[in-house]
């Protein structure tokens, strides 16, 4: 069992599907917190305010829900028709299963934890990070152009009485921010050699 549990991390950690499962479910995660922070205190939305209880187990349940991967594991193998190989050296279908089972629950995880974390850096981001940017005077100018501010303006909430961009301007703001950094992982993933 043991080498068939080794044989299914070498299997899922030879392709690249696993990385970008895994970027995307960080990237889900990451908009759906964002979401959820942004009108978490408006009275009009379905969440929970971030100050109860519940909404501080639905925010972390957001991160918590990632694990896109485990659905891939047989599923792929019969769609790119290598379950016949798979099959053929170990015919103990069950513990092929079992071992798949195994794999995956481990790799989900540390999917779980990697959106876990992805909440947690982004709550320590907006909540410890922009706050102590936004108390220095000195950078009042350009503070409404932070993410966080951008997403007030957005929201139509703000903690302050500093000024924030239109709400427009604001979703624009924020989809220029997802759009850099999108194109810098992009970048970075393109150009990176990986073996």
């Amino acid at each position: 069992m043991t080498r068939l549990i080794a044989g299914e991390f070498h299997k899922l950690f030879t392709t690249r599907l696993w990385l970008w499962l895994l970027l995307a479910a960080v990237a889900t995660t990451a908009l759906y917190v964002s979401l959820d922070i942004a009108f978490a205190d408006d009275p009009d939305t379905w969440t929970y305010p971030l100050s109860t209880e519940e909404g501080q187990r639905t925010l972390l349940a957001i991160g918590a829900g990632v694990a896109p991967l485990v659905a891939i594991g047989l599923t792929g193998e019969f769609r790119h028709r290598t379950a016949t190989a798979t099959f053929l050296a170990t015919p103990h279908r069950g513990r092929v299963v079992a071992a798949k089972l195994v794999t995956y629950a481990l790799v989900g995880v540390g999917y779980a934890l990697a959106g876990v974390a992805t909440v947690v850096g982004l709550l320590i981001y907006l909540f410890v990070v922009e706050r102590i940017l936004t108390a220095i005077p000195a950078l009042n100018s350009w503070i409404m152009y932070l993410p966080g501010k951008a997403q007030e303006a957005l929201a139509g909430t703000t903690l302050t009485v500093q000024r924030v961009l239109e709400p427009w301007q604001g979703g624009i703001l924020l989809a220029g921010y997802g759009l850099v950094l999108a194109t810098a992982g992009t970048l970075l993933a393109v150009r990176r050699d990986i073996t």
